[in-house]
């Protein structure tokens, strides 16, 4: 099995990140599902400013996935708008090509946030 398509056996909900609205927030598009691996982690890393970030979840997926997306685990037909918990937004990524560059490990890591789910782009 290809480093890229590897261990994904789990189901998320994917709210991409679209852009800010007029408030200067990040808009997110529709939910999607996607295939995943999701591992609990309890770390820190260091953000593009030189501040500590708490990282609660890594995830492996097969595509790319936007930095402010907002992530869930389990399946799009379980997510009840308003009552499910533990929404996780992608605050880092490490993209690793394989040794002939032929496909890529796409690594995110996911910090807790509000269980509110944010405005949606429509």
């Amino acid at each position: 099995m290809s480093l890229d398509r590897s261990g994904r056996f789990q189901k998320a909900v994917l709210w991409a990140a679209s852009g800010y609205n007029n408030d200067g927030e990040h808009n997110r598009i529709a939910a999607v599902e996607i295939m995943v691996r999701w591992e609990e982690t309890n770390k820190e890393i260091i953000n593009e400013n030189g501040n500590p970030i708490g990282i609660d979840v890594t995830v492996w997926a097969n595509q790319d996935i936007a930095v402010h997306s907002i992530m869930w685990l389990g399946a799009l037909t379980s997510f009840v708008d308003g009552t499910s918990t533990d929404l996780m937004e992608v605050v880092s990524f490490a993209n690793t090509p394989d040794l002939k560059n032929r496909s890529h490990a796409r690594q995110y890591f996911l910090a807790r946030r509000s269980d509110k789910l944010p405005t949606l782009d429509t």
